[in-house]
C-alpha cells in the first residue's frame, strides 16, 4: 500500500443555477434535465449557502 498526495486548484461555481447544477451531474450516459434544488430551508438559502459546483479538480 502506498499514499499519493497531490493538491490541484479549482474553479468553484457557488449559487448555481438548476441549469449549471444539472450540467455538472451529467456525465457518459447520464442527462438531467428540469431538476430543481429543494430542501428545508427557502431555495435562495440552500442555493447561496449549500451549493456549489466545481471544475479542474481530481477525480
Amino acid at each position: 500500500m502506498y499514499t499519493i498526495n497531490s493538491s490541484s486548484q479549482v474553479t468553484a461555481v457557488t449559487n448555481p443555477t438548476n441549469a449549471q447544477i444539472n450540467l455538472a451531474l451529467q456525465g457518459p450516459g447520464i442527462v438531467i434535465t428540469g431538476g430543481t434544488l429543494g430542501g428545508a430551508a427557502a431555495p435562495a438559502t440552500l442555493r447561496a449557502n449549500q451549493v456549489a459546483t466545481f471544475t479542474n479538480g481530481v477525480c
